[in-house]
């Protein structure tokens, strides 16, 4: 499946993708935080998710706006194994529309479609964390309880280190570059 043709079909279908997320994740009892969101709020959680996907798709993404969801649930109270499982859910459900709702016909489509999906979704989980941990150091810099060197020893530069964000950047944009995604 070409891109232009996975674009398409994401984006014609985002309202029915937030949808089906949206399903499993209220009715699920592992999610006792994000349920507690009203249905709008919900809601609007999984659109950045699918949102997302259709810029990257596009090469036009805004990882701030990923790393700001994470760094939403930090600073609302949300726990990172929810956040995370919302998006493997987001994830299963993809894939589930795009190769058994809209069946590709050949597997090398197929491979193709999850080699792209796969590489949203881990990208979109490392910037989600890196938001999460970005507002657990915050608060603990604020707190004063740590001395920067201590907090830099504790986070290894990782979560906070702004070129870290570019080496990412480069290693999943090689993807397209390099001809490995099409």
């Amino acid at each position: 499946m070409k891109v232009a043709n996975l674009i398409s079909v994401v984006r014609e279908n985002v309202d029915y993708l937030v949808y089906i997320w949206f399903e499993q994740i209220k009715d699920s009892a592992h999610f006792k935080k994000l349920n507690v969101l009203t249905n709008s709020k919900l809601i609007n959680k999984g659109e950045i998710i699918f949102e997302e996907l259709v810029l990257w798709l596009e090469q036009e993404n805004n990882l701030e706006r990923i790393e700001k969801l994470g760094y939403s649930y930090y600073t609302e109270n949300f726990s990172l194994d929810e956040a995370i499982e919302s998006v493997f859910i987001a994830k299963s459900i993809s894939i589930n529309f795009l190769l058994v709702d809209n069946p590709i016909t050949n597997r090398e489509s197929s491979i193709e479609t999850i080699s792209i999906l796969n590489e949203y979704f881990d990208q979109f989980i490392f910037h989600l964390t890196n938001g999460f941990t970005t507002g657990i150091y915050n608060k603990l810099k604020e707190d004063e309880k740590y001395s920067d060197d201590e907090l830099l020893q504790l986070f290894h530069l990782s979560s906070i280190d702004a070129s870290s964000n570019f080496l990412i950047n480069d290693i999943f944009s090689k993807g397209f570059n390099s001809g490995i995604l099409k």
